[in-house]
């Protein structure tokens, strides 16, 4: 069985679960619905206006068995905001550190904070297909470079992107249980 789904919807679509309601009469006897795990998917992302197929395979279907009915429940999503921010980030490291964060600090025009985040560096939680690229180095890289991250709701209204500020978080390495990482 299989179907096509699409975000018909402005934001981004993330860890969507699908279920497949098939119902189906094996060898004669009375119809009954297919279940299991295996019937529910999760797709990852789902960019707006992006389709994505979802699909697995079903009995054999022959004389004696059928489909009695077929239907796709689109059950939990996370939506975020399509909207990314781009910035340059110079490092003055002499080698490449750990990149844990990047903190986000959202004003408006007369400089008052409005809202704030502590975020993925570089697009990491970036959807696929979507039109970002890969940056030319890591965060906390040595030099300058340009790199973006993806807030986790909403940029405020009013904020004035020129005076929004972003810090990385840079680390010799990584500790083993980050107080950070906060997904």
């Amino acid at each position: 069985m299989g179907a096509v789904l699409r975000n018909t919807g402005d934001r981004i679509a993330h860890r969507t679960r699908v279920t497949l309601k098939v119902v189906v009469s094996v060898d004669g006897l009375p119809p009954g619905p297919i279940q299991g795990p295996l019937m529910t998917r999760e797709i990852p992302v789902l960019m707006p206006g992006q389709r994505v197929g979802v699909g697995r395979p079903l009995v054999d279907i022959s004389a004696a068995n059928r489909v009695v009915s077929a239907d796709v429940e689109v059950g939990t999503t996370t939506w975020l905001p399509a909207d990314v921010v781009r910035y340059t980030e110079s490092s003055a490291n002499c080698r490449a550190l750990t990149a844990r964060r990047t903190a986000v600090v959202f004003r408006d025009v007369n400089g008052k904070i409005v809202d704030g985040g502590l975020l993925p560096p570089d697009g990491k939680g970036n959807p696929a297909g979507s039109s970002q690229q890969a940056p030319s180095s890591p965060s906390c890289s040595p030099g300058e470079r340009s790199t973006w991250v993806v807030p986790l709701q909403n940029i405020p209204p009013g904020t004035d992107d020129k005076r929004t500020e972003l810090f990385s978080y840079c680390d010799l390495n990584a500790p083993p249980s980050d107080v950070n990482a906060v997904d």
